[in-house]
């Protein structure tokens, strides 16, 4: 009872060749997760990223003691931009920043499908003020099994980021539940799947507060 969620479902087209012919659809999509006895929820909504039904979920909190309404507010928005095309990631975004409410606190967190050091969605964030937590804290492990830290490739497997702006990172933690020791990277997927439920390493960011 301590915790409260808010999910934002994707358009039941939108991952409809990923599934198997028989199977009903189910609302999928990506949700926000938070103690509600420390944040107060101001409001909560979806983000439209593009035309093809993908949407991202959008949580405004009131910072512990705040009233709400000004520089007290943060934003999280839980964020899975598309897997395939490059392009349409960019577009995602920038639907994103578009439609994404002025507050002094903004944390993007998910799968961006993209890593962001030199790449042109870093570029797009950077220039509207945000800042990766696993960059600034120089934090190099990818998020995806397909490799381990110490791969030649591992930046091309670091593709789930926590995004913030004017909430500093003060530790950035990539879990990969120990399947980094598993030799090929099938077997290391399965491994996590089998532990984990997902097929991405965990990324957990500790944010610090700053009044506004």
């Amino acid at each position: 009872p301590a915790y409260a969620v808010h999910a934002g479902a994707n358009a039941p087209s939108l991952w409809r060749g990923w599934r198997d012919a028989p199977d009903a659809w189910e609302a999928n999509g990506v949700a926000v997760v938070w103690r509600a006895d420390r944040l107060e929820c101001a409001a909560t909504g979806t983000i439209d990223l593009g035309p093809d039904g993908n949407r991202a979920a959008l949580v405004r909190f009131i910072a512990p003691g705040g009233e709400g309404g000004g520089d007290d507010e943060g934003i999280v928005v839980s964020v899975h931009l598309d897997a395939d095309d490059g392009d349409r990631r960019r577009a995602e975004l920038d639907d994103l920043l578009t439609r994404l409410p002025d507050a002094p606190r903004v944390v993007l967190a998910g799968d961006f499908n993209d890593g962001l050091v030199g790449g042109p969605l870093g570029e797009v964030l950077a220039t509207a003020g945000f800042a990766d937590a696993a960059d600034v804290l120089a934090v190099r492990a990818p998020t995806h099994p397909y490799a381990c830290p110490q791969d030649a490739w591992a930046a091309l497997a670091t593709i789930d980021h926590v995004v913030v702006r004017g909430l500093p990172p003060l530790t950035c933690v990539v879990d990969d539940a120990g399947t980094w020791s598993v030799e090929t990277p099938g077997r290391r997927i399965e491994a996590l799947l089998a532990r984990t439920g997902s097929d991405h390493c965990a990324l957990r960011a500790e944010l610090g507060f700053v009044p506004a």
